[in-house]
């Protein structure tokens, strides 16, 4: 029977073989899974953690944001996320970029024998630390934290000091810059609607694992337009009442008078009124992607906004960065 403190026992190949308690794992050198999480800012620094002083070892030193090791039957990347949010107070979503396994006799008789995941996220927050895990933070960067190393390297974990190298000779490698595009369906039901395509718009970035760059959201309709806002149930509410006062139904616009324009088709709808809400609006938007994600704020969406529907419509996701 699985108790609170026991952890994932593998076998080389990263496979569950079983599940034993963390302190006889560490006594005995068993091989078993772990993960560790950077966190960058917008100026591209690395947060690091100083180790409570009576941690079971390496107290007192400086590493990265958290680490842990996933229980039975949880998913390493929510793990991860549930682990940062218990030591630092940060609600970051993460992304793992590698792992390594490594083998570590520490001074008190411990052993660390890990196959360690190493995932990346993005914070602007400072951290909330919980006293029983960490003394102290600091934001430093890349080249401090290298010189600092080189200078003092018996004040970094052991591990650290592994997963800063490899980070650093993976983003060394020349970086690709690339592009890619797609077309993203959707198929609208009223004649004036907001759709939240956030998701998608996130899903088709995160399928290709670009690093940093932008992100474009085009419409090709001159009746549906883009936007970035909060979607919030009353206020699209107020957003639907205010295009009312910006272009109502009860106007006679020359536009609709399908006689006076001989080029269109006798089933051209009649939306004036669409194209004028959009007029006002935006055909699409551009978010920057900093570390693999959109840099979209605590409450915007992306949106779309349907003023001559219900119709089949296509929107142009294209991605440009590296990757």
């Amino acid at each position: 029977m699985s108790g609170e403190n026991e952890i994932v026992l593998v076998n080389d190949l990263d496979e569950v073989i079983g599940y034993e308690q963390k302190m006889k794992v560490h006594k005995n050198g068993l091989l078993h899974r772990a993960f560790s999480v950077l966190i960058f800012n917008l100026k591209n620094e690395m947060l690091l953690q100083k180790r409570n002083r009576s941690k079971y070892h390496s107290g007192s030193l400086w590493t990265n944001a958290c680490c842990g090791h996933p229980k039975q039957e949880q998913v390493l990347k929510e793990a991860a996320e549930k682990r940062l949010f218990e030591e630092m107070g940060l609600n970051c979503k993460l992304n793992e970029i590698f792992n390594f396994r490594y083998y570590h006799n520490f001074s008190n008789g411990l052993t660390e024998n890990e196959i360690d995941h190493v995932f990346i996220g993005y914070s602007d927050c400072n951290p909330s630390l919980n006293p029983i895990e960490a003394e102290d933070y600091k934001w430093i960067s890349l080249d401090e934290v290298e010189k600092d190393i080189s200078q003092s390297p018996e004040e970094y974990t052991y591990w650290f000091k592994i997963i800063l190298q490899k980070y650093l000779d993976q983003n060394n490698k020349k970086e690709e810059f690339r592009i890619f595009s797609t077309i993203l369906k959707i198929k609208t039901q009223k004649e004036f609607e907001l759709i939240d395509i956030t998701r998608e718009v996130a899903s088709f970035l995160e399928s290709h694992r670009v690093n940093n760059g932008v992100i474009n959201i085009f419409s090709k309709h001159t009746t549906l337009a883009i936007k970035i806002n909060e979607f919030e149930p009353l206020l699209i509410k107020d957003f639907t009442e205010f295009a009312d006062i910006l272009a109502n139904y009860k106007e006679d616009y020359l536009h609709d008078h399908i006689e006076l324009r001989p080029e269109c088709p006798k089933d051209e709808p009649k939306n004036a009124r669409g194209h004028i809400i959009c007029l006002f609006s935006e055909s699409s938007q551009a978010i920057p992607i900093v570390n693999g994600f959109l840099q979209l704020g605590k409450y915007q969406s992306v949106f779309v906004i349907e003023t001559s529907g219900p119709r089949e419509r296509d929107i142009i996701l294209q991605v440009i960065g590296n990757t």
